[in-house]
């Protein structure tokens, strides 16, 4: 629990900067901690009237939030370059594939900007692996309980295919307009982050590319509230049910658990922001997190294959 706390913790403070300042460009509205606080409230009574009804209300939020993001994708393909963002895609798929172990092994032990080092691997890519160990304790088990009369094999392709198809069309949409910007010259994008631009900054630069600002950074602001109203709801379920003390005889964890967890997912975030955590903290507190978590893990998939040697002797 504690380990899944700091995950959702980390993840409303990195994204929150983001939503106000779209939410500022919007309505003129200063960008303030206040300002954040609200949508933190807001997104919060989203998710809890959602908890509150059960599974078929997370998954009418789900599929909102999908329905929004693939306007928002479909508007930067109408207005941005097709043929680049496609080729930018195929290239960087060969990348991956062919320098995928020199990639995953990297830690610039040295760290000298005269070779190129700049402390990237600690600072994102050992962030980014901690990050994922600290939400496994929920979203697997959330992807069982909605996954109830398919196979494992069913399960496991279905995750593994969905998701990534989720993520490269975020990374090939939203990443290739960008990159076009910065090397056309359209929008210096790295030079206003090396002068000190915050990266909500920087994301805004790209949305005034298009010639439909507003509108675009409407459909962000709507699949961000969808988007993490959603996620927190199945996190939500399943810390709930773990709070059970006999999970076992409980369809679903009582409303009462709901809430409570719903109430703390949005007190930490809030805490951070009023203690004006920079990022480098956010990301220490998901590596510390995560690393006990690291332990689990490894008694989980344990526990996962003695199961199924049992279940197997069972049916023999």
């Amino acid at each position: 629990m504690v380990g899944l706390l700091a995950g959702t913790a980390t993840t409303f403070s990195v994204t929150i900067p983001l939503l106000t300042a779209a939410v500022s460009r919007v309505t003129g509205l200063s960008a303030s901690t206040g300002l954040s606080i609200l949508f933190l409230v807001t997104i919060g009574v989203v998710f809890m009237a959602a908890v509150l009804w059960g599974m078929r209300a997370i998954s009418h939020l789900a599929s909102i939030c999908v329905i929004v993001f693939g306007i928002l994708a479909a508007s930067f393909w109408i207005a941005g370059p097709k043929i680049y963002m496609l080729e930018t895609a195929v290239t960087g798929i060969g990348t991956v594939v062919q320098n995928f172990v020199r990639m995953s092994t990297w830690m610039d032990p040295l760290r000298l900007s005269s070779t190129g080092g700049n402390g990237f691997p600690q600072d994102w890519t050992v962030y980014y692996w901690a990050y994922w160990i600290a939400w496994f304790v929920a979203t697997p088990f959330f992807i069982a309980q909605i996954s109830e009369g398919r196979t494992i094999r069913e399960t496991v392709l279905g995750g593994l295919s969905c998701g990534l198809a989720g993520t490269y069309t975020s990374f090939v949409t939203f990443q290739g307009f960008g990159l076009y910007q910065q090397v056309t010259g359209k929008a210096d994008i790295a030079g206003a982050l090396s002068e000190g631009a915050s990266i909500p900054d920087a994301i805004l630069m790209i949305f005034d590319q298009l010639p439909y600002t507003n509108l675009a950074l409407v459909l962000l602001i709507l699949a961000m509230i969808a988007f993490y109203s959603s996620t927190f709801d199945a996190i939500t379920l399943v810390i709930a049910g773990y709070s059970e003390k006999d999970p076992a005889r409980q369809a679903e964890p009582r409303k009462g658990l709901r809430i409570f967890w719903a109430g703390v997912f949005l007190l930490l975030p809030i805490a951070l922001l009023f203690a004006e955590s920079t990022l480098s903290m956010l990301q220490t507190i998901a590596i510390i997190a995560a690393f006990p978590l690291g332990i689990i893990i490894i008694l989980i998939v344990r526990s996962f294959l003695k199961d199924l040697r049992d279940s197997e002797k069972s049916c023999r």
